[in-house]
């Protein structure tokens, strides 16, 4: 993970989980990560498999020009390989407790300026329940100058680390490339992505 807001809530969802596969959503207090709350967002996990935003940060609104709350999150993917993509990761998260850190383009306003994300996303139970929710966070290296005026599409991922509950204990996994992607192996966790090849 390169950028400060994904580093530290992955930093604290691994303090407060403990040796469990995944923490408690009550068990999380936003104070301990206020500095980051902006980047911040909550998925439910629903039957449709749409992944609602419940809690998004304001930075995250901004990315895509108005309120998330009720949103699909696939739907912020231009492209239908992506949204395919992303759904079979959020299955993963969900089903296998596993999370993903990932870079991301965007594009956003009329010249189309391309900008690069860090995604991640944790699972989260509630209620005891497991398919419950996905904490994640959106980030940018540097606040682009389109933030506040455009709306940012994303495109594709170009990088994936799939963060297995082997590799949370185990020594950082080596990377190789898999067509456009850098794949991080952790794991017995397959997901398949970019064009339905097992990664």
């Amino acid at each position: 993970m390169k950028l400060r807001p994904t580093r530290e809530l992955f930093a604290y969802w691994n303090s407060v989980r403990r040796a469990r596969a995944a923490p408690d959503r009550l068990e999380f207090d936003p104070a301990a990560i206020r500095d980051i709350l902006a980047d911040v967002f909550l998925l439910e996990v629903d039957a449709a498999g749409r992944y609602p935003v419940r809690l998004p940060g304001t930075r995250v609104n901004a990315v895509f020009g108005g309120d998330l709350r009720g949103r699909s999150f696939l739907d912020m993917w231009s492209r239908p390989s992506a949204r395919r993509d992303l759904a079979r990761l959020m299955r993963a998260v969900s089903d296998e407790a596993v999370g993903f850190v990932a870079g991301v383009s965007a594009l956003a306003g009329v010249d189309e300026t391309t900008t690069e994300f860090e995604l991640l996303a944790l699972p989260m139970r509630q209620d005891g329940r497991t398919h419950a929710r996905i904490i994640g966070a959106l980030a940018c290296a540097a606040t682009p100058a389109w933030l506040g005026r455009d709306a940012a599409r994303l495109i594709e991922m170009t990088s994936l680390r799939i963060l297995t509950q082997q590799s949370l204990r185990g020594p950082g996994p080596a990377a190789r490339r898999r067509a456009h992607l850098t794949v991080y192996d952790g794991g017995k966790t397959q997901i398949a992505v970019d064009g339905g090849r097992s990664l």
